[in-house]
């Protein structure tokens, strides 16, 4: 991996490695994507309180060990990440605070370090520098730090935090039915869900994507070739017939030498969320790679009724004496206000001579030590709040 401009020629990484490094790797050093969590680890977590010349990042890494946080582990390994990254970036000037000040090169050379730390280069994606994201995620939405504690063990919950990648790969992969159940887990290890349509007979996995009438579906699966850490299963139920479904969880391969793999099923009835807990024991049950259905786990039987479908397409509406309570109110409006528009200001209206202001922050300085924002005195302080 290297750099040429004009006035300089940069090689950053030697051949064989960049080799090695997978494509899409690769495409996240060239494209930019992974600036936006950088520019907060090098310049939102380096900013120091006035008061007690403190990082937010020695604050988190403090609160951490605390006996207020349930799961220190898991965040052990997290914020010493960041502390690595942002040593690295110490190196060059500006990497004490402002990632957009750096130069491009340096830039590069703290982009390969981030992503290449612990050495898992050959996979779609580094895993650590994906958890990471948790540790940035307290400075930017944490109110203060009385709060921290309280996040860091809600985001450790494992329902919370089940539900929370459920929800966030559902979003990437598009998913948009009002009945959906998934299956996540927290290994590079193969799980597998499996529905058995009870009204019909058919089975939807891996093997069968689809029932016959297209209506019931697996969205995607999960850690088959290309194994994530994260990995999510999202299945899709009829909403337009009425059905009983079984789910079910089996181990197709076991990775690394888990001994036990927690999962969880997250059952989404429009919006009624419902979590069901389980583990399968690699030591008892081993790996199921011939799809013996007696070998897997019943986790949960879902019925979708006429009720419920019916209810999605139930239209509301004003009576007709709140629509002539309304009319009356619209004619009044209009007799004191007039017709009243509105113009949506973009780009183009503005015109050329439009100076664009950053925030220095993603928490708009608001100091997350105190709560409050750096330069205000307290009356202000509450007018703004």
């Amino acid at each position: 991996i290297g750099l040429n401009y004009a006035d300089t020629s940069c090689q950053i990484t030697a051949p064989e490695l960049a080799r090695k490094i997978s494509p899409n790797l690769m495409n996240k050093l060239r494209n930019g994507s992974m600036d936006g969590r950088l520019e907060e680890i090098v310049t939102m977590l380096q900013r120091k309180n006035e008061l007690t010349g403190e990082t937010d990042l020695v604050v988190i890494k403090r609160i951490a060990k605390s006996d207020e946080v349930l799961r220190k582990e898991f965040w052990e390994y997290r914020i010493d990440a960041v502390e690595k990254i942002q040593t690295f970036a110490r190196k060059f000037k500006n990497g004490d605070n402002d990632w957009e000040l750096m130069s491009d090169v340096d830039k590069m050379h703290v982009r390969v370090f981030a992503l290449l730390y612990g050495g898992e280069y050959s996979d779609s994606e580094n895993p650590i520098f994906k958890a990471i994201s948790h540790v940035v995620d307290i400075s930017k939405d944490a109110i203060s730090i009385h709060a921290v504690p309280g996040y860091m063990n809600e985001r450790t919950d494992p329902n919370s935090y089940m539900i929370q990648q459920v929800a966030k790969r559902n979003i990437e992969k598009s998913v948009n039915a009002p009945f959906i159940v998934s299956l996540s887990w927290g290994s590079a290890s193969d799980l597998d869900g499996r529905i058995k349509m009870v009204h019909t007979g058919e089975t939807i996995s891996y093997h069968q994507m689809s029932s016959h009438d297209g209506q019931t579906y697996l969205n995607f699966d999960a850690n088959a070739s290309c194994p994530t850490k994260e990995p999510v299963e999202t299945f899709t139920l009829s909403s337009k017939s009425p059905g009983k479904y079984i789910f079910m969880v089996n181990n197709y391969h076991t990775r690394g030498n888990e001994d036990i793999i927690p999962f969880a099923v997250i059952l989404n009835l429009n919006g009624e969320i419902q979590v069901f807990e389980d583990s399968w024991d690699c030591r008892i049950r081993g790996n199921n790679n011939n799809d013996n259905e007696s070998k897997m786990i019943h986790m949960c039987t879902v019925e979708i009724t006429k009720e419920m479908i019916s209810s999605l397409n139930t239209e509301y509406g004003l009576s007709s004496k709140q629509a002539n309570r309304l009319g009356r109110l619209l004619l009044k409006f209009k007799e004191k206000f007039g017709c009243v528009t509105t113009t949506i200001a973009n780009m183009s209206l503005l015109g050329e001579n439009v100076t664009i202001l950053k925030s220095t922050s993603l928490r708009n300085n608001k100091s997350l030590h105190t709560g409050r924002r750096e330069g205000e005195d307290d009356a202000n302080n509450k007018i703004n709040e």
